[in-house]
């Protein structure tokens, strides 16, 4: 007999180990029996931090509070997340559920809050302490009942979560799996569609599909590229695809169109931001100094910044000159 998976994770494309754990973790809560502690694992652009939230949010709707981060830095310090936290785990009348991302960055810090978050975790997914108090410091001592509520760690680096597995020990390991390249195709039509993006045959999806090796990251941002360069007014066509491929393996990261102006009206003069801001209206002060800060970086090296301004170097000239002569831009 097939396991029977959980309706919240049917738009989840593959993972079907996956799926298939959580949905009958999914059933046992309902049952009243023990909660599935997930601690899921992927490599990059596998899809965990989605699953995780599809896990979360079926939980959600059997009535569980719930609260995601997606870093535990994000209450790292005193603060409105920090409170939230509290209050939640202080409650007893309802259960709940907490989905922290990016899990390992909890012990690459020694606030309080995160040393006092690892020490809760430690103690409150000790499958012997169900049911007790649990004392940690003057702010937080509460009582856990494991059975109850779920924490939802997810994390690419589980190894640096803690040297000696201790936490690591306390959850029910999920490892998800790359992606074959027709679950890619899939997530590739799901990404297009949901852009208003359309394709004039099948070659193109093929095309993008094998660009993604297992992991549907190199998939995305072949697509944003796409949209920046090309839009979405037109079906994207084969050549096109291939010119935005080669752009990204020239240039990873790739630039927006408003970074490429702005090395554009800065070539050979000296510009100040608010020329800047006049000649590039999209462009507010704060995209103008994320863009002044990554173009000016020395991994890019795009641009320079004198006391006159700012002005586009050597090398960025020379990529702006490869978008003309390539074709990426008329």
């Amino acid at each position: 007999m097939p396991a029977i998976i959980h309706p919240t994770f049917a738009p989840v494309i593959g993972q079907n180990l996956a799926k298939e754990r959580l949905s009958a973790g999914i059933n046992s809560i309902s049952q009243g029996r023990a909660a599935t502690q997930p601690l899921i694992t992927a490599p990059f652009g596998c899809g965990k931090t989605e699953v995780a939230k599809r896990y979360l949010q079926a939980l959600e709707n059997q009535g569980f509070r719930s609260m995601s981060l997606n870093s535990p830095k994000e209450m790292r310090l005193a603060g409105p997340k920090w409170d939230e936290f509290v209050a939640m785990v202080m409650d007893y009348t309802t259960p709940y559920v907490i989905h922290i991302d990016e899990a390992h960055d909890m012990v690459l810090d020694s606030v309080k809050n995160m040393v006092t978050l690892k020490a809760f975790l430690l103690k409150a997914m000790d499958k012997q302490n169900s049911n007790r108090d649990i004392p940690i410091s003057d702010d937080l001592v509460t009582r856990f009942e494991r059975n109850r509520n779920v924490f939802i760690l997810t994390t690419n680096f589980p190894h640096l979560l803690d040297k000696s597995g201790a936490l690591q020990s306390r959850f029910d390991h999920i490892q998800l799996d790359t992606y074959d390249e027709e679950e890619l195709k899939g997530i590739l039509v799901r990404m297009m569609m949901s852009n208003e993006m359309q394709w004039d045959c099948e070659e193109v999806l093929n095309i993008i599909a094998r660009c993604g090796r297992g992991s549907a990251r190199p998939i995305k941002n072949v697509i944003d590229e796409a949209l920046i360069i090309h839009g979405n007014s037109s079906p994207l066509t084969k050549e096109q695809a291939l010119r935005t491929i080669r752009l990204l393996r020239m240039f990873p990261k790739g630039l927006t169109h408003d970074e490429v102006k702005l090395l554009q009206i800065c070539q050979n003069k000296e510009l100040k931001d608010i020329q800047a801001n006049a000649m590039i209206p999209s462009m507010s002060p704060a995209d103008l100094r994320n863009a002044k800060g990554y173009l000016t970086s020395p991994q890019v090296g795009f641009m320079t910044i004198t006391s006159r301004g700012m002005e586009t170097t050597r090398i960025g000239s020379a990529y702006l000159n490869m978008l003309f002569t390539q074709g990426f831009l008329e």
